[in-house]
């Protein structure tokens, strides 16, 4: 139990101020979660940077705060090897592409090209 005014530094512990380790909580807790859903990709802590960058970029937030969350030295590393856009936005971007193509493709069967 922590006393009245002390400093505790550990996001994760256990009774008396024991820390739970990071490995402790991916191999007993996450992983079985996991195995049981039957994910079979490697799922680490940095499958939630991952997505944790990817959902807040997808919800627009601005680029710079998500570098800051993320405490990473330049907004390069967390565009570049942390956010991923999500498929819809993909879908909808190719979407808009072949929208722009259809009339040309139009245009040129009616000229007989």
């Amino acid at each position: 139990m922590i006393a009245r005014g002390e400093f505790h530094s550990f996001p994760f512990e256990r009774k008396g101020n024991v820390p739970i380790w990071l490995s402790t909580v991916m191999r007993y807790h996450i992983q079985p979660v996991v195995k049981r859903l039957g994910i079979k990709k490697q799922v680490s802590w940095h499958t939630f940077r991952r997505t944790f960058t990817s959902l807040l970029h997808a919800d627009g937030e601005d680029v710079k705060v998500v570098q800051e969350l993320l405490r990473h030295g330049s907004v390069k590393v967390t565009m570049d090897i942390y956010a991923q856009a999500q498929m819809p936005v993909k879908r909808e971007a190719l979407r808009k592409v072949v929208e722009m193509m259809r009339p040309v493709a139009a245009d040129r069967a009616v000229l007989g090209a």
